[in-house]
């Protein structure tokens, strides 16, 4: 990738995480990186492998294609609708989900320790 596509891919990953209201530490977590490695990512300084990229598009919710073209206007709307759709729901009900998601992420982490010790 040249040094231009590298800075605007690293643009588009740094939009997206801030977004979501995400660290570059709690990316890079997830992406089990070192923070520094990571913040290469989004200033263009560091190319980022196949693998990474795959993982990446997965902790930032978008279709790889989002990182090289996609505008993602689609993603950020959809993003609004559902914010504004649960803000308007009863309490005990908005209760109710984010214990399904904290759930849902319990188990997501299980999983991947599970991999993760298989894979060693």
């Amino acid at each position: 990738m040249d040094r231009t596509r590298q800075q605007t891919f690293g643009a588009r990953i740094k939009a997206r995480r801030e977004h979501l209201r995400l660290s570059q530490q709690q990316v890079a977590d997830q992406l089990g990186l070192g923070r520094a490695t990571y913040a290469h990512y989004e200033t263009g300084r560091s190319e980022i492998t196949a693998l990474d990229l795959e993982r990446l598009a997965h902790v930032l919710s978008v279709p790889v294609s989002y990182f090289f073209g996609d505008d993602g206007q689609d993603l950020f709307r959809e993003d609004e609708v559902v914010s504004a759709a649960f803000r308007d729901l009863e309490p005990h009900v908005q209760a109710g989900i984010k214990a399904m998601i904290l759930e849902s992420q319990r188990a997501r982490e299980r999983s991947e320790t599970t991999f993760g010790k298989k894979a060693e």
